[in-house]
């Protein structure tokens, strides 16, 4: 499928400029004198504080294969639901000068691939200005792919899935999983926590990465936070790195694995029967579970290292 303008024969939307709208709210304030008239025109409330407005959209779009959904500073959530179609729902905010139908959910669909944003059309206006989402639902037919998740500055979660997603935190935290695919994250501040999926790797700049769940670990590193990982295999070789912060393996026995853990500014702990023929010498500590087949190197600068049997 080529690129497609949206059209009325193919999504639902609500009647706001850009969509349908079920329910809108809006608070107003009554001002009296100049000072109320002054803060009118700023699109301020008597108080100073300016004026907030919201309103739920909703739309349906058919006819896709993958979905990549770009969240905002909200609440955003990825999950199944027994449809045909992928579910969009939205509540959306406006501060100030910015008007609601300022604010746009943005739907763009090319080759079979939707791709689900937000949109600030805000014009020059005076006084306090900004919109965008307080929460974004997409919800997922069952054969369709999510393959990109964004979160600007707020929290993301996503199940119950499928698809090898590509993550990608500004500032916030995400939960993963159940997720039938991997998940490659690329966070900026934030915390991730991983359940059930294929493999985990990635970066986290300010933040941690746990998984919860046994799974295959590829490169996997922090600037400033901690590591904690199941382990069920490597797709090796592998390196499990923190600058500043502690990592925490918990490693199948099933593993055929050579495992090299260092820490420049910290402690090595390795519990009792995780690893046989454990050796600990200026380039740090090695052992093997099995027969040593993959390769996984733990690198600290400065914290500790931990390796546990899962």
């Amino acid at each position: 499928m080529g690129h497609n303008a949206l059209g009325m024969d193919w999504f639902h939307s609500n009647s706001d400029a850009d969509s349908n709208s079920h329910t809108s709210t809006r608070r107003h304030v009554l001002a009296t004198g100049a000072a109320g008239a002054a803060a009118a025109l700023a699109g301020c409330t008597i108080s100073g504080q300016p004026e907030r407005e919201t309103t739920d959209v909703e739309y349906s779009v058919a006819d896709v294969d993958s979905v990549a959904v770009d969240g905002d500073d909200g609440e955003t959530t990825v999950e199944p639901w027994d449809g045909d179609e992928v579910q969009i729902l939205a509540t959306k905010y406006a501060i100030g000068g910015t008007e609601l139908s300022d604010v746009q959910v943005t739907r763009t669909v090319d080759d079979g691939r939707l791709s689900v944003g937000v949109k600030d059309t805000t014009g020059v206006a005076i006084g306090t200005v900004g919109g965008g989402l307080e929460s974004l639902t997409v919800k997922v037919p069952s054969g369709v792919r999510v393959t990109e998740l964004t979160v600007d500055d707020g929290d993301a979660t996503i199940g119950d899935v499928a698809g090898d997603l590509a993550l990608s935190v500004d500032d916030g935290t995400a939960e993963v999983g159940p997720l039938d695919g991997g998940v490659q994250i690329d966070a900026d501040d934030g915390d991730i926590e991983v359940g059930a999926v294929d493999s985990v790797a990635g970066k986290v700049d300010d933040g941690g990465i746990s998984a919860t769940e046994a799974t295959t670990i590829g490169d996997v590193e922090a600037d400033d936070g901690d590591l904690d990982l199941a382990v069920a295999n490597v797709d090796g070789p592998a390196t499990v790195s923190a600058d500043d912060g502690d990592v925490t393996l918990r490693l199948s026995p099933s593993l055929d694995l050579s495992v090299t853990a260092r820490s420049d500014n910290g402690t090595v702990t390795v519990s009792d029967g995780v690893l046989d023929e454990v050796e600990s010498g200026e380039e740090g500590t090695r052992g093997q579970i099995g027969a040593g087949t993959d390769q996984l190197t733990v690198e600290v600068d400065d914290g500790s290292v931990t390796l546990e049997s899962l």
